[in-house]
């Protein structure tokens, strides 16, 4: 994301950007919320009466509008952001107030003008991390199993399937193999093929081969020696070329839960320490590593991790990007207060993308979860409330927050803002 002007309003924000990449396009869809402004360029459909007898004529136009958004905003994996909302625009064929959907996309890079009503210190981190290039790690990962194989892109936070291919394999036979030779040969030229058309090897930091058993290494193998015949497709060689980049890992299976395993791979880690999706991983694992031998420091739930708070007890917060997004303003401050206050008293912070491998796992732990300084086993005897988000408890923090002032906020300008 290339960020043209920031400055704070009262308690607010505006930012003017341009997206040029998905990563971008996911870190808008996490810094817009409901009751925000974004103006962009969008196409709606006008219908024209026609004269006297002759019918109506509907073409597409382009306009800018601005909306007041009205819904959380929808996520689309191949990078594009569908943002709802009433139109704030004085426009002859676009009445004020009328509902209209904007598609925000990268490719073409897209300009746009956001007006947050309210900023905070982990808005400002997800700008940041935006707007920093050097801070994304490309990577591809090739996940396959007999018959069937995808890529996967790794950029920052974001995780995309960009194609798969699926192929029957054929069975073993008593006294002779070759059908299933000739079907897993197949099977590789057409892997080839989809890694050829998909991955510009040249621009990626590590490309990931990942497979139950040594279909990777065959696979390999495979593109050696096809590199090496004297026919051999240019663009095998060039990617080829590449193979410094390679890294063959073992997984349990062919399909993205797998990546979990590869990323927590060391090798693989070293070679992509600059990947947010990898560190998503490593602090979940240290959490699921913490249940297991002290299960006393390692807690989950909003009403458990609210008391831990309130305790200065926790060492990191793990906390899922979907609750930041919540409709209601009521959670989506307590969690980003949460998060402030647990900054301010010296723990960690780690917001989990819900596009990464690791977000399903802490989804099914609520969302929230934390790894405590020492064991504190009287947590477990809090019993979870259904209303704990809009309870008394909730809404004495939050004013107490507001009242102090503490409310987290943080400038970031860039020389052309400031």
């Amino acid at each position: 994301m290339r960020l043209k002007h920031f400055e704070l309003q009262n308690d607010g924000a505006f930012i003017s950007a341009t997206v040029v990449s998905v990563e971008g396009i996911w870190h808008l869809y996490n810094l817009v919320s409901v009751g925000d402004t974004i103006r962009t360029k969008t196409v709606r459909k006008v219908v024209r009466e026609g004269t006297t007898g002759a019918a109506s004529m509907s073409q597409k136009r382009t306009f800018v509008l601005s909306l007041l958004v009205t819904t959380q905003p929808e996520y689309d994996a191949k990078g594009i952001l569908r943002i709802s909302g009433k139109n704030q625009t004085q426009c002859e064929d676009v009445p004020l107030q009328a509902y209209h959907t904007s598609e925000i996309a990268y490719d073409p890079p897209q300009d746009f003008k956001l007006y947050k009503q309210e900023w905070s210190a982990l808005d400002a981190q997800r700008l940041k991390e935006a707007c920093a290039e050097e801070t994304r790690a490309d990577v591809a990962a090739v996940l396959m199993q007999n018959g069937s194989a995808q890529v996967v892109f790794i950029n920052g936070t974001v995780m995309t399937t960009r194609a798969k291919v699926e192929l029957a394999i054929g069975k073993k036979r008593k006294g002779t193999s070759a059908a299933r030779d000739d079907s897993i040969t197949k099977f590789f030229a057409q892997v080839t093929e989809m890694v050829l058309a998909n991955i510009p090897a040249e621009k990626m930091k590590v490309i990931l081969f990942c497979s139950p058993g040594h279909v990777r290494d065959e696979f390999l193998n495979y593109m050696n020696a096809e590199v090496q015949s004297a026919d051999a497709n240019p663009a095998l060689k060039a990617f080829m070329q590449e193979r410094q980049k390679f890294c063959a890992v073992r997984t349990s299976s062919g399909l993205r839960p797998a990546l979990q395993e590869a990323l927590l791979d060391p090798q693989v880690q070293q070679r992509m320490a600059s990947a947010r999706v990898a560190s998503d991983i490593t602090v979940f694992d240290a959490f699921q590593g913490m249940m297991a031998k002290d299960p006393d420091r390692a807690m989950y739930g909003p009403d458990i991790v609210f008391a831990a708070m309130h305790d200065n007890a926790i060492d990191t917060l793990l906390l899922s990007d979907e609750l930041l997004r919540s409709p209601d303003p009521t959670e989506r401050r307590l969690y980003t207060e949460m998060a402030a206050d647990v900054a301010e008293y010296g723990g960690s912070v780690q917001v989990f993308s819900s596009v990464g491998v690791a977000a399903e796992q802490l989804g099914a732990l609520t969302g929230v979860a934390a790894i405590l300084r020492a064991p504190m086993p009287h947590l477990e005897e809090i019993e979870p409330s259904p209303n704990f988000v809009q309870g008394p408890e909730v809404a004495d923090f939050l004013a107490r927050r507001k009242a102090d002032g503490t409310a987290a906020t943080e400038t970031y300008r860039t020389g052309s803002s400031s």
